[in-house]
């Protein structure tokens, strides 16, 4: 292909095609942009280092409410997980949330 006829783009621009072909027809800001919740864009530091921390150490909630009077879970007991979200991992969890549910319903079934 004749090089006239190439068109190298970079990071950031804004390539328009039309009936007269392709040009690069302005630059548009680039990098990373973290979304936080609802918000886009700044990120404290302190976000980012628990972010790290998160990544290389993970978490993991246990919730659950409780009824004492009818000793019972309500609706049911959950695992909240933060750090990992890979399906591979999604089983185990499974399980533990199943263990989690029958440690908590043993403690509400026993009187003392």
């Amino acid at each position: 292909m004749p090089e006239e006829r190439l068109l190298l783009a970079q990071n950031g621009c804004q390539v328009r095609f039309d009936d007269q072909g392709g040009r690069i027809s302005s630059q548009v800001e680039v990098g990373r942009v973290f979304v936080d919740g609802k918000g886009v864009g700044d990120v404290s530091r302190i976000v980012l280092r628990d972010r790290r921390h998160l990544a290389a150490d993970s978490l993991v909630i246990a919730l659950v409410a409780v009824n004492p009077k009818a000793r019972k879970i309500i609706p049911a007991a959950d695992l909240i997980t933060r750090g990992f979200t890979l399906e591979a991992e999604q089983a185990p969890l499974l399980e533990a949330k199943k263990i989690f549910e029958e440690i908590v319903l043993r403690g509400l079934s026993d009187p003392t």
